[in-house]
């Protein structure tokens, strides 16, 4: 329920897309290292091969349907890279362990 509540909250859409912004801004332009860096950010560990993998997917996943509807990247994020990068990270924001403290 909570992952429900996230996803579709508004603070938390403007924290993934200042998020997004800020790790293609700061990390160097391959995806493995961006994603690392963001995952990094968010529960400050270095990725599992699993995450890893699961994260490279969907941000190829999210920039295909992005480069396929660009109105929606446009209004989204301004373009088919940065909308897939924001709906790539805010699966990160959303993930167990960010949100929860153990």
């Amino acid at each position: 329920l909570a992952a429900l509540v996230t996803l579709n909250n508004t603070t938390y859409a403007e924290a993934a897309k200042a998020f997004a912004q800020r790790i293609l801004k700061e990390a160097p332009q391959e995806d493995q290292k961006r994603l690392a860096h963001g995952f990094r950010l968010c529960v400050a560990r270095s990725p599992e091969q699993s995450e890893s993998e699961a994260f490279t997917n969907l941000l190829a996943d999210a920039r295909s349907w992005y480069e396929k509807n660009p109105e929606d990247a446009k209004t989204f994020g301004g373009d088919s890279e940065t909308a897939g990068w924001i709906a790539t990270v805010r699966i990160m924001l959303n993930m167990d362990e960010f949100l929860t403290r153990e």
